[in-house]
């Protein structure tokens, strides 16, 4: 279940890393975190451009 799990996403996400290049829509600049009372999250608006490495 669960094991299985995380070692399907550590392969995913090293797919991505080694046959993509990842990059935000501002090289350099982070997103402002969306805010909910206590809890800061990620911001789920924040384009990311994805490109097939030659």
């Amino acid at each position: 279940g669960r094991f299985f799990a995380a070692t399907m996403l550590k392969a995913i996400l090293a797919h991505l890393v080694i046959n993509y290049d990842l990059r935000g829509e501002v090289d350099g600049v982070r997103p402002p975190d969306d805010v909910f009372g206590a809890v800061a999250m990620p911001n789920w608006k924040a384009k990311v451009w994805v490109r097939k490495r030659q």
